[in-house]
């Protein structure tokens, strides 16, 4: 049998593939008219404030340079989970993980990126580095939501919680967190998501731990969800007691911010 030789096909992670605009990461990362920049983020400071919702205020207690970065970030990091949970085969969404992951990477490095979103990144990264371990802190995040589905129990619940507070908060601080406001970070990450139950369980999703609200979604009464919202909620008490002391711990630029959150 001859031996095999080489060949010239490219791994898929190197090909030339264009991003479909209709899926999470694409809508963030196809190439834009211009002026991409000043419209892109535009979109990631409305972005930021719908996902905070009610806290939305706390933005504008940021610093300019510090909202930006942390409106950027915000923007990313939701592509990332959405992609995780979108309708397509888990190997295709994978993939679109794997060359976000590496496209960031290459913009990190210098090279030129169509993408408005890579470019500014890019540009926030030289003013102060986001850090390898942060970064592939969110990637993790995202594949572990993708392989596994909802968090089995509350044991899971919470540490998914925190790894993605610390992540990101690393990334927002460019340096590493206190555990305060990693338990922080994580409390107001389950709480946005309480405040959004509606919204999954009408997409078929459910923030909360499977073994407190089983599948299907649709088949769970009123007292069965309401069991389950009143178990976090008995959870986080304690979480964002210990969280408030992070006001004395986090870089100045957040300190007002997070003061305002405190109540």
């Amino acid at each position: 049998m001859p031996a095999a030789g080489p060949t010239s096909e490219r791994p898929s992670l190197f090909a030339a593939h264009s991003w479909d605009r209709a899926n999470a990461l694409g809508g963030w990362l196809a190439p834009a008219d211009e002026p991409a920049e000043t419209e892109l983020e535009r979109r990631a400071a409305a972005t930021a404030a719908a996902a905070l919702g009610p806290f939305a205020p706390v933005l504008g207690l940021l610093p300019a340079r510090e909202r930006r970065r942390a409106e950027l970030l915000a923007a990313w990091t939701g592509a990332l989970l959405a992609t995780a949970a979108e309708g397509d085969p888990p190997a295709a969404r994978a993939e679109r993980l794997n060359r976000a992951a590496f496209a960031l990477a290459r913009a990190l490095a210098g090279e030129p990126a169509e993408s408005a979103l890579l470019r500014l990144l890019a540009g926030e990264a030289a003013r102060r580095a986001f850090g390898r371990r942060a970064l592939d802190g969110l990637f993790a995040a995202a594949r572990r939501a993708l392989e596994r589905g909802r968090p089995a129990d509350a044991a899971e619940l919470g540490e998914r919680a925190h790894r993605l507070s610390e992540a990101f908060l690393e990334a927002l601080f460019g340096a590493a967190p206190a555990a305060a406001a990693i338990d922080a970070g994580a409390g107001l990450a389950r709480l946005l998501a309480l405040a959004a139950l509606a919204e999954s369980h009408a997409a078929g999703r459910s923030p909360l731990p499977a073994d407190e609200l089983a599948e299907p979604l649709r088949y769970r009464s009123d007292e069965e969800i309401g069991a389950a919202v009143a178990a976090e909620c008995e959870r986080l008490h304690p979480l964002l007691l210990r969280g408030a002391r992070a006001a004395a711990e986090v870089p100045l630029s957040y300190r007002r911010a997070l003061v305002y959150l405190l109540p």
